[in-house]
């Protein structure tokens, strides 16, 4: 077989090797996001291309025309075309936006009705004229509608690129929409130069040869920021860009925290100075207190559901998740956290976990942020191990002194016991002492014969009845009464013999009568 056709479709075969190997990489990646599946599909119509481009080269040595190819050719263009804008609008535009979705379908529609005339009409490509070995178009009426459509598309993906690149909405957006925009631009300047050479019939070379250099430059780059969340920012490089001097005092500021993590006194300040230099919400959860320190935005953050941490033990970024850990991803949103940074998660004494807010992923999101903050997490490691330990020494201190406490409390209570049972034991033998000697003055003062019946006549003579509760100076009064009534009566109400019989004066007789109330008539003598 003549040489010719195998060198000259050699870059066709490179490349489509080189899509098979993406496509390989891509499916077992892991990632199965939206532009992935946009760019498989755009990977899927490229390679089309390039079956058709290796194809015509081989039609062409047999001495026939390839009107097949170069249908299948421009047609897989076409598709590319529509997927690339659609991949470029997904990357550079929010997906909440409404009206994406109007323009996505009013692309695929022009595309289609491309398709649906070039396969079915000669108005697109009428002819084909044959050059030494390749082949070109002999575009029909409407070839036009194709050069807008692919001149066009390419055109406005790399405007596109370029506004998600200055003004999407997060960091990690902007570089991976600015690493396409640089991907893009070697692919769209050589497909438009070759549409506008054709146009005007300058037939120096095609696309079926220099196409295929274009677009593995293209996927070779875009395989990068489709399939990797950790993206360098081209900005960086640039001197004096807005991007690298704000990244070089962000590294400075991280560079002297880690110099200044040691003197830090406590767990709180060290949190603070990190709040400050991430310039986001961070909280420490974890250990056995639920809550160990969070800045001022970082309340919210400690809410997240502990059980959801415990599995946690590598760095976790929720915009690299949204498919691996989809359940996790949705926590993380809910709570506004942007990465959980675990410290000794597989230690029950020592584990605990750092959240961070959403604007962390503002400030970290390329390797080399992600190189410093991982150094500025190991030093903050060791700092919480070193406080972890003092405290648990601590703990443990006030434990012991907890359970000394509680023991003297026991005993103390037993005392209290023991002093209330004889307290009442003294009560019950103070009030038998008295009622004893009671009994011993009235029989006394009274007599025997007066005593016993006094005590019979008495309310609490019944054997069943229990003795009314009261103080010793009542019970005294009481009796103090009843002696001087009984006096009074046996003088037969002479207050100066009852006086004299009492060992009282007058005057304080007569003052015990009005205070108890005693009034005794005199009996009259027959």
């Amino acid at each position: 077989m003549d040489s010719s056709p195998l060198l000259v479709s050699l870059p066709a075969i490179i490349a489509l090797l080189f899509k098979i190997g993406i496509f390989v990489y891509a499916r077992a990646s892991g990632v199965h996001t939206h532009l992935m599946r946009l760019y498989l599909y755009f990977l899927f119509a490229l390679s089309i291309q390039n079956v058709a481009e290796i194809s015509h080269f081989y039609t062409l040595a047999r001495d026939a025309m390839p009107y097949l190819e170069f249908t299948v050719f421009y047609a897989a263009l076409v598709i590319a075309v529509a997927l690339l804008l659609h991949l470029a609008i997904s990357m550079s535009f929010r997906n909440e936006d409404v009206w994406t979705k109007y323009v996505l379908a009013g692309i695929y529609s022009y595309a289609v009705i491309l398709v649906v005339l070039l396969i079915f009409t000669p108005w697109v490509i009428a002819d084909l004229v044959r050059l030494r070995y390749t082949a070109t178009r002999v575009p029909g009426p409407l070839f036009p509608a194709l050069e807008v459509f692919v001149v066009g598309g390419f055109f406005c993906a790399v405007g596109i690129f370029a506004r998600g690149a200055r003004h999407q909405d997060t960091s990690p957006k902007r570089a991976k929409a600015t690493i396409m925009l640089l991907a893009i631009i070697p692919m769209a300047a050589v497909m438009i130069t070759v549409f506008a050479m054709l146009h005007f019939n300058v037939r120096l070379f095609n696309a079926t040869v220099i196409n295929p250099v274009a677009i593995t430059f293209f996927l070779a780059v875009t395989v990068y920021a489709i399939h990797q969340h950790r993206l360098f920012d081209i900005q960086f490089f640039i001197p004096w860009s807005k991007v690298r001097k704000r990244k070089s005092a962000f590294y400075e500021r991280i560079r002297a925290l880690v110099v200044e993590i040691a003197d830090l006194g406590t767990v709180n300040q060290a949190i603070g100075r990190l709040a400050e230099t991430l310039r986001c919400p961070v909280a420490l959860v974890g250990g056995n207190r639920s809550v160990l320190a969070f800045t001022g935005g970082g309340a919210r953050m400690t809410e997240f559901p502990k059980d959801g941490l415990r599995g946690i033990d590598r760095i976790t970024v929720a915009n690299e998740i949204a498919d691996s850990m989809p359940d996790t991803h949705a926590l993380m949103r809910q709570y506004g956290i942007a990465a959980i940074v675990p410290f000794y998660p597989h230690s029950r004494a020592a584990a605990s976990w750092m959240l961070l807010g959403e604007s962390f992923s503002e400030q970290v999101y390329t390797p080399l942020d992600f190189k410093m903050v991982e150094q500025l997490f190991d030093k903050m490691a060791e700092l919480f191990l070193d406080r972890m330990i003092h405290l648990r020494t601590q703990l443990a201190d006030a434990q012991r002194h907890m359970r000394i406490l509680e023991q003297r409390l026991h005993k103390t209570e037993e005392n209290l016991m023991a002093v209330k049972d004889e307290n009442s034991g003294l009560r019950e033998q103070n009030s038998r002492l008295l009622t004893d000697n009671l009994s011993s003055l009235q029989t006394l003062v009274l007599g025997p014969s007066a005593a016993a019946s006094e005590r019979a006549s008495a309310p609490g003579a019944e054997p069943q009845s229990q003795p009314e509760t009261k103080t010793l100076e009542e019970y005294v009064s009481e009796f103090e009464a009843q002696i001087i009534k009984q006096t009074l009566e046996r003088c037969n109400g002479n207050k100066s013999k009852a006086a004299r019989i009492l060992g009282l004066r007058p005057n304080t007789l007569h003052y015990k009568l009005e205070r108890y109330g005693l009034v005794v008539e005199k009996k009259k003598t027959a």
